[in-house]
Parts: C-alpha cells; structure tokens; sequence
C-alpha cells in the first residue's frame, strides 16, 4: 500500500525535471539570438564612434603597392606615385585623389586609390581629400563618400565638422545625410535639420570657439 504513493513521488518528480529541462533549453534557443544581435549592434556602434587607430601612425611612408587586377594604365600609374622614392607624400597623395575622383576609372580602383590617399593625407591636407566631396558631387559614388567620411573619424573634430558640411552641401542620400546632420549635432552642439546655411553659422561659430593657437593670428605672426 505504501509503495503506490511512493511511485507517484517518484514520477511527479520525473515530470518536473523532464519539463523544466526542455523549458531552459527552449529559453536557451529563443534568447541566444537576441544576445548575439545586441553584442552585433554594440561592435558596430563601437567601431563607428569609439577610438581608432591613429592616421598618423600610417602617415610615415608610402607602402608597397600590390597591383590589382586592374587595366594596365591604372596599375602603371600607382606604380608611378608609390614606388618612385623621388615622388613625395604629398604629390602622391594628390595624384590618388585625381584617380580616386575619375568617372572613367573602374570603381575597384578609384577605391584603392582613394585609400591610399587617405593614408597618405595628414589632418592639415585633409581638405585635398575632402574637396573630391563638393567638386564632383555628382558623378562621385556613394561608397566612396563613405569611406572619406569614416576616415574622418580618425581625425580632428574640425575636420569631422567640415567633411560634414560638405556632404551637407552634396546631393547625397538620405541616409548618410543624416550622419553628417547628427555629426554635426554632436559637436556643434546645435540642430538646424536640413538648413545648410543655419548649419554653416554654426560650424563658423564653433570654429571659433575651437580655434588653435596662432589660428586666427595675422599672419605676419605665425
């Protein structure tokens, strides 16, 4: 008589284990994902706004050119600007520019020029570089855009500031639109939506505020 409540205990007892084990691997199965989506997220946010390396520890020298699979003129040209010792940083990194801003020019290899320009390009030539963004506004691709703008992020905040402007000032999808808005929401401090000249005063008043030393010097005193 005694055994027959017993044998219940025992497979009430079985019951419970059988259910909370399948209860924590399904929990498991249902929150992993959204686990490794916030870690995703938090990579990517930390990528795009935490420190990066510094640009001007890749500054130094020009590196070694591996050729692409490119058209022969092109290849002969990087040739020309990065493995000529005679040729300096600085021209290198204009001809690049050049390259990078040609409509003619295969996307692959507008891209490696436009890189190598970069880690060629100092914050105090950044402009060179930048330019490329309003003069040819309309004919330069959007991956391209991009990639000047995240360089930017290596930089000063001036030069964020500026490079946001001129995109600011393009004709440019909506999405990175709204990246330069907010870039310059964060550092100016100010928000004027889509208003470009609004936005101008205030990037004219924060580079006042920020000015370096001797910036706004008469020049005889520089």
């Amino acid at each position: 008589m005694k055994s027959k409540p017993l044998a219940i205990i025992i497979a009430a007892l079985l019951a419970a284990l059988i259910i909370a084990f399948y209860g924590t691997k399904e929990n498991t199965v249902e929150e992993t994902p959204a686990a490794e989506t916030a870690t995703l997220e938090d990579q990517s946010r930390s990528a795009r706004t935490g420190p990066k390396e510094s640009r001007s520890s890749r500054t130094g020298r020009k590196p070694e050119f591996e050729p692409l699979e490119m058209p022969r003129q092109y290849s002969q040209r990087f040739r020309e600007l990065l493995g000529d010792d005679s040729v300096t940083n600085e021209e290198a990194a204009v001809g690049l520019v050049d390259l990078a801003a040609d409509p003619e020019a295969p996307i692959d290899v507008r891209s490696e020029a436009l890189e190598h320009a970069l880690n060629l390009t100092s914050d105090k030539n950044f402009d060179q570089v930048s330019a490329i963004l309003s003069s040819q506004e309309a004919i330069i691709p959007e991956t391209l855009l991009q990639t000047v703008l995240n360089d930017s992020y290596n930089r000063k905040h001036i030069t964020q500031v500026d490079t946001s402007m001129r995109i600011l000032r393009g004709e440019y999808s909506e999405e990175i639109t709204e990246e330069a808005i907010e870039l310059l929401e964060f550092h100016t401090d100010e928000q004027h939506g889509s208003d470009v000249e609004a936005w101008q005063q205030a990037v004219d008043r924060y580079r006042q505020r920020n000015a370096e030393p001797n910036e706004n010097a008469p020049l005889e005193q520089q």
